[in-house]
């Protein structure tokens, strides 16, 4: 199951502000909580992690009889002469 949702979204002096909150779940096996994240050597997540870096985000997993990921991030686009200019803080 995948789900996407757009949490809110602010407007001030030129500035447009959206949150992003991104699930993706599992009801499979599933990550063993003995696995650590932050030292795994999985091509898989370190993409994910490093997606997370760049976007400036939270990265959650639960684990359970589904494992769910959850990455949080919010995008700030900025207007400078007409056009905005994107940026994730």
């Amino acid at each position: 199951m995948k789900t996407w949702e757009i949490s809110g979204e602010s407007k001030y002096k030129g500035r447009k502000s959206t949150s992003f909150i991104l699930k993706v779940s599992d009801d499979r096996i599933g990550i063993p909580k003995s696995i650590d994240l932050e030292n795994l050597h999985s091509l898989g997540i370190q993409l994910v992690t490093t997606l997370v870096d760049q976007l400036a985000g939270e990265l959650e997993l639960k684990r359970g009889n589904e494992t769910e990921f959850t990455i949080r991030f919010t995008v700030t686009e900025i207007r400078s002469n007409n056009w905005y200019k994107t940026h994730s803080f």
